[in-house]
């Protein structure tokens, strides 16, 4: 079977990108060993992976050209692949301008098309809201299935729909949790320091970025905790950030409570840099199935996360894990007290947390589904 991915990210060797990205380098991995695999990404992404034909469109760093440029780019390459590779399959992660010219373009070529819920951003002006939701539209007319990783993101994505409601609601829809591979994110070392208190991963590089992760919520929470029980709690920020933009979305933020380790290289050093944490924090107010959360887990660091998204299907509360209401700053330092001061409780949750990532979320039943999906429709 012929599979083309499109993605607005991917990861590469020079830069680890978000979840999104890294599950689909993932899938890509194996399902090429019985697929043919075609990849169309921004062409910053100068990739090369054995037997994967990789197209390249530009996107432009100018916001409000950006749409504009990417759309005049993709179109054509969009044309040569489905003339020269004649793909089954088109799968696309979350619906946008060239979604809404690609996906009825390719029915010419009659390709099945899939959308991939596993993120959503709120817009940031009411003009983008209205162009999101004009090509959301027009992109479900001509969406054959929906994939997502957490169940709510179907009745987020159907709120933007201008009309055909009833369409979207009779579009086939599947839920395929995140995987992750258990023997490559393990504890490397028992006795490696405790250096943070807490271990905090997200990008938060604007405004938008820092509200979905929560990460006022996060900062509140901690203030609790040194007002009530007298300890400054030290939290070790993993991704890309801007200062910049924290201090304009949050007006009273103190850095002391951080450490901002900041982007990594590759999956060893996040391995690697979470171990230095006794706990790890999601204060997400939005999420698809965080893979960072997973991935704590499945180093054996004790975990809280905010009940979004598909957190619930990762974490059982209080047995391998805590999870907390979000936008809840106090119910939030309430749990990261309790299990930062509680060594029998650690423990516990990062043994059950571990055999958790084990026995549910392998890689091979992931791929498993997708193939069942894909030859389904």
């Amino acid at each position: 079977m012929k599979i083309l991915f499109i993605a607005t990210s991917f990861y590469s060797n020079d830069k680890i990108k978000g979840g999104m990205a890294k599950y689909l380098h993932n899938i890509i991995k194996i399902l090429k060993k019985k697929h043919k695999i075609i990849l169309l990404i921004p062409a910053n992404f100068n990739i090369s992976i054995p037997q994967v034909s990789i197209y390249h469109y530009f996107k432009s760093n100018i916001p409000i050209f950006t749409w504009l440029v990417s759309l005049v780019s993709i179109i054509p390459q969009i044309l040569r692949i489905l003339i020269k590779e004649r793909p089954r399959i088109i799968s696309n992660f979350l619906p946008n301008l060239a979604t809404s010219f690609i996906f009825p373009l390719s029915k010419i070529f009659r390709c099945k098309t899939i959308m991939n819920f596993r993120g959503f951003s709120e817009p940031d002006s009411k003009f983008e809201t209205i162009m999101i939701r004009v090509f959301n539209t027009i992109t479900y007319f001509f969406t054959d299935a929906i994939i997502t990783n957490a169940n709510d993101f179907i009745q987020k994505f159907r709120n933007v729909v201008i009309i055909g409601k009833n369409h979207y609601d009779s579009i086939r829809k599947f839920f395929i949790p995140n995987a992750i591979n258990s023997e490559f994110w393990n504890k490397r070392n028992s006795d490696v320091s405790k250096d943070y208190d807490i271990c905090f991963i997200g990008n938060l590089y604007n405004q938008s970025r820092i509200r979905i992760k929560g990460f006022n919520y996060l900062l509140d929470a901690l203030k609790i905790i040194e007002k009530k029980n007298g300890k400054k709690l030290l939290v070790d920020v993993i991704g890309d950030y801007s200062l910049k933009a924290i201090k304009k979305e949050i007006k009273d933020f103190d850095n002391s409570f951080f450490h901002f380790t900041g982007s990594l290289l590759n999956f060893q050093d996040v391995r690697d840099q979470i171990q230095h944490s006794r706990i790890f924090v999601l204060s997400s107010i939005s999420e698809g199935m965080p893979n960072a959360l997973m991935e704590a887990m499945c180093c054996g660091i004790p975990s809280i996360a905010t009940n979004v998204g598909g957190v619930s299907k990762i974490i059982i509360d209080n047995e391998n894990g805590f999870i907390v209401k979000p936008h809840n700053s106090k119910d939030l330092a309430k749990k990261i007290w309790e299990l930062i001061s509680d060594q029998e409780i650690q423990n516990k949750f990062g043994k059950l947390g571990r055999n958790t990532m084990i026995e549910k979320f392998s890689w091979k039943s992931n791929v498993n589904l997708i193939e069942r999906i894909y030859f389904s429709i």
